[in-house]
Formats: C-alpha cells, structure tokens, sequence
C-alpha cells in the first residue's frame, strides 16, 4: 500500500488512532464508499472544522497541500477485531483499485 498511503500517524501517542494521506485519491470518496459499505472513518479529525480545507498538522509535517487535503482517521478501540481490520483493507484497496487517478 506504499504507493497508495502515506502514514501520518504515531503509534505513541495512541495506538488506537491511525491517520494517513491518500497519495492520489480524493479522501472524501473513500471514506463515503466505505462508508456505503459500513465501514465509518472520517476525513477529518476530531478537533478539526469541517469549514476547514486540510489538516494543517499534516501540511506542516508533510509539506504537501494534496497530502493536506486528502487525510483519513481510523479511530479503533479494544473490540475492534483482526477481522474487522482485514476487512478495512480489502474493502478500502477494492474501492481504491475502481477509482481513476
């Protein structure tokens, strides 16, 4: 999934929150066709205004307005299986693989 994601999350702080950047996908697709398919992440995160067009944490991290723009957050918690995680993956690589760039 490298040529796919950018990782912008550490683990440290909270291990249960994983945010990356799409590198060629708009997140706002994504995270609505997952979130047809029941699967409910967001493309912003918590503390951020949706008046807002793009992390800024990750602008001054990455340097890159596309990365910016184009974040998702997972939030995970103790009853999250391995199942569900799988399943995250093989839904969001078929969403992604059906989308042009």
């Amino acid at each position: 999934m490298d040529d796919l994601v950018v990782i912008n999350s550490n683990v440290e702080p909270n291990p249960f929150v994983v945010n990356f950047s799409l590198k060629n996908h708009k997140a706002s697709v994504v995270v609505e066709a997952l979130s047809n398919r029941n699967i409910f992440v967001s493309s912003i995160s918590a503390c951020h205004s949706r008046g807002e067009p793009m992390s800024y944490v990750v602008q001054a991290l990455r340097h890159d307005d596309v990365l910016a723009h184009n974040t998702v957050r997972i939030s995970l918690d103790a009853l999250n299986t391995v199942e569900e995680v799988d399943t995250f993956i093989k839904e969001f690589k078929e969403i992604i693989g059906g989308l042009k760039q």
